[in-house]
């Protein structure tokens, strides 16, 4: 069994990473710069990785069925799932830099 190369999902599915970043941007104020996102290539569809917080230490995974619609239900759920953790991981990070 051959193992996956992760890809930048910018290269691999440019359209899944811009739906991606303009729905955190929309719903949770989450920017391009605050997530690292990459992809792994499967038959029926792509398990894409995010990455966030100080120094992209924390990490969600989540498989995405081919074809991907940005109205799906699937698509919306992994939105939230994603925006959710970041946004608390990243008010986390800014409070634990304010405090002395």
């Amino acid at each position: 069994m051959s193992q996956k190369k992760i890809q930048s999902l910018q290269i691999v599915y440019p359209n899944l990473y811009r739906w991606i970043v303009e729905e955190l941007e929309e719903k949770f104020c989450i920017h391009s710069y605050d997530i690292q996102a990459d992809a792994i290539q499967k038959e029926n569809g792509v398990e894409v990785i995010i990455r966030f917080g100080q120094y992209f230490h924390h990490q969600k995974k989540e498989f995405l069925s081919n074809p991907i619609e940005r109205s799906s239900e699937e698509f919306n759920k992994f939105i939230h799932k994603i925006g959710k953790a970041c946004r608390e991981v990243l008010i986390d990070d800014y409070f634990k830099m304010m405090t002395p």
